[in-house]
């Protein structure tokens, strides 16, 4: 290992303890906690919870906060890696950096959106947030149908959004790369139809639910 990249290794390892270092002494003041302002605390608490759901809800919250902020420790981290690669020519550690990114990436997405998507799924099932207690105040099969199949297309639109994000980044980073280039003009074309077609598809479900109405 020469100098330069000795060099580049301790200030990674640096940059690395100094983030580290002020997101456990000063956690409100840290870049972590600005970034993603989200407050630790015990999944339990010191109030017990009645019911198991508000349980599960807490410690999905709690989760939530560590995988937020490993995600943009870890963002960090691949950006530091991307520039020690290219600075030291390595290939390899260029290559793990733009993988560490596009995970890290997803699962700060994931996090993100985690109470959407439960928040979707309990307006398919409960009533009200509360599960139906009488016949009389069960949701339909059409209902159900119709909320589920929404709650699809809406997830597919979102997916299309992010992936035409990705794809305009990827286009600006390709440079020279035209291989690179050319996959980002396909991803985003792709996006792009995804986008319109779960639009349609859901004026085209509106449409039949208000004919059978």
């Amino acid at each position: 290992m020469n100098l330069k990249t000795t060099t580049l290794w301790l200030i990674f390892l640096s940059f690395f303890g100094l983030l580290i270092g002020t997101a456990f002494l000063a956690p409100s003041q840290s870049v972590l906690t600005q970034v993603v302002p989200i407050e630790f605390s015990s999944p339990v608490g010191h109030n017990t919870e009645s019911s198991l759901g508000g349980f599960l809800e807490k410690v999905m919250d709690w989760l939530r906060g560590i995988i937020a902020t490993v995600a943009v420790l870890f963002i960090a981290i691949a950006g530091v890696m991307y520039l020690l690669g290219g600075s030291s020519g390595n290939e390899n550690l260029t290559k793990s950096a733009k993988n560490a990114f596009w995970v890290a990436l997803f699962g700060l997405t994931l996090a993100l959106a985690g109470p959407a998507l439960l928040k979707e799924i309990k307006g398919i099932i409960l009533i009200n947030d509360q599960f139906p207690t009488g016949l009389q105040d069960a949701k339909t099969l059409t209902e159900v149908a119709v909320a589920t199949l929404n709650f699809i297309l809406t997830v597919i639109g979102i997916l299309a959004i992010i992936t035409l994000a990705i794809s305009g980044i990827m286009y600006l980073a390709a440079g020279a790369n035209i291989t690179q280039a050319e996959t980002a003009k396909k991803s985003m074309l792709a996006a792009l139809i995804g986008f319109a077609m779960a639009g349609s598809a859901l004026i085209v479900v509106q449409q039949i639910v208000n004919f059978f109405q």
